[in-house]
């Protein structure tokens, strides 16, 4: 369990969920550079899954992870850009990994078209 974790994204509501996972909540763990499946009920903690209990800012995870990098995400996103703030940028070679990005997006969203590879 870790405690102190005071990071809420943002609720996507009207997205239809598996049974037992929390897709609506863009947070996410990840040890040793893979992902953790975030389930709605801390019950249902095991390997590979997790759960945030925002009430009591703590996450429960289903295995020790001591001697194991533990990585959890703060931000919904990378970048974001709306109307015309992003006219006649490029990116180009860029990586972006563990954001916990909300259901059905992307790490960064723009209004129109990136050029380059993401």
């Amino acid at each position: 369990m870790a405690t102190g974790q005071t990071q809420e994204n943002e609720v996507i509501e009207g997205v239809p969920c598996e049974a037992g996972i929390e897709c609506n909540r863009p947070d996410g763990v990840f040890i040793n550079d893979r992902p953790l499946l975030q389930v709605s009920d801390v019950s249902a903690v095991g390997r590979g899954r997790f759960f945030f209990d925002y009430g009591s800012d703590r996450i429960y995870m289903g295995r020790d992870p001591r001697g194991r990098k533990v990585e959890v995400s703060v931000r919904s996103g990378a970048f974001r850009s709306t109307d015309h703030l992003a006219e006649g940028v490029s990116v180009r070679n860029l990586v972006i990994e563990k954001f916990a990005n909300p259901s059905r997006t992307g790490a960064s969203t723009t209004r129109s078209a990136l050029v380059g590879s993401l």
